[in-house]
């Protein structure tokens, strides 16, 4: 093994499977609520060191502050309806990088969005400090992919509002139990997707011009515009709406499957068919 991980390209695929067959371990304990202990030491009663299995998932917040003399930079997590807290101020232990997992204060959480190393930083400090200088190569290399899909606080940037439905669809998948088809309708504003029975109502984004400057941009839904083609949906014909979702009985006389790429078309809507 020692000589394996000495080839750098051998090393990162066998610590991927490592993440991926822990990841395959750590689903069954929680989904079976199989007991874990972690940091066993001797002359100390297991219980003691019994982890927990949190319904909730950890979700990043990536918070940007702007300064004279540069950024301050922090990352909380979200777990449930508590609010986000700093990885620095607890004990938290990252099980696995590429599939990541975290306990923290003797909690389980697997960790959305983010690998496990990106979190490594916040494990020392609760704010990192990029200087002026080293901005645009800091958020290049470690922040841009990760504000692509994390939610952004941002203080003391320039921001740039959108706020138009650029596109609207509809996903499927197959309800066993009810037997039907059941489709969420989705809108496309900018860089941002919202389905329409997702709660949030707005996303934030990072832009990094060619000049290197750094701006937020702010997607925010118009939710009476998306009403609109809710409403123009619904005319078409048999709806119930249960929960937010949208459930359509689709009829041969109003949906033309089309056999190359599983799509198929209801006047201005595009239905979008999970193969």
């Amino acid at each position: 093994m020692i000589k394996l991980f000495q080839d750098q390209v051998v090393k990162g695929s066998i610590l991927k499977f490592f993440d991926r067959r822990l990841n395959e371990l750590l689903t069954l304990l929680k989904d079976h609520d199989i007991p874990l202990v972690v940091g066993i030491e001797r002359k100390v009663r297991l219980e003691t060191l019994k982890v927990t299995h949190d319904t909730n998932n950890a979700v990043p917040v990536l918070r940007f502050e702007k300064t004279q003399l540069g950024i301050k930079y922090s990352l909380k997590l979200a777990t449930g309806n508590d609010r986000p807290w700093s990885p620095f101020q607890k004990d938290v232990h990252i099980l696995a990088n590429e599939c990541p997992w975290i306990v923290s204060e003797y909690e389980l959480f697997r960790l959305e969005k983010i690998n496990g190393n990106k979190l490594k930083p916040f494990l020392k400090k609760e704010v990192i400090f990029i200087k002026h200088e080293m901005v645009y190569t800091y958020f290049e290399k470690f922040i841009l992919q990760v504000a692509q899909q994390a939610d952004i606080e941002a203080e003391g940037f320039d921001v740039v509002q959108h706020s138009t439905i650029e596109d609207c669809w509809l996903t499927s998948t197959f309800d066993f139990v009810q037997k039907e088809l059941v489709l969420d309708v989705v809108f496309q504003y900018r860089d941002a997707v919202f389905s329409h029975g997702s709660q949030a109502n707005n996303k934030t984004r990072i832009s990094v011009s060619e000049a290197k400057e750094i701006s937020i941009i702010q997607i925010k839904r118009d939710l009476a515009e998306e009403q609109k083609w809710i409403d123009k949906l619904k005319s078409f014909g048999k709806t119930a709406i249960a929960a937010f979702y949208l459930r359509i009985y689709l009829r041969y006389a109003i949906c033309r499957w089309e056999t190359g790429d599983s799509r198929c078309t209801i006047h201005s809507f595009a239905v979008q068919c999970r193969q």
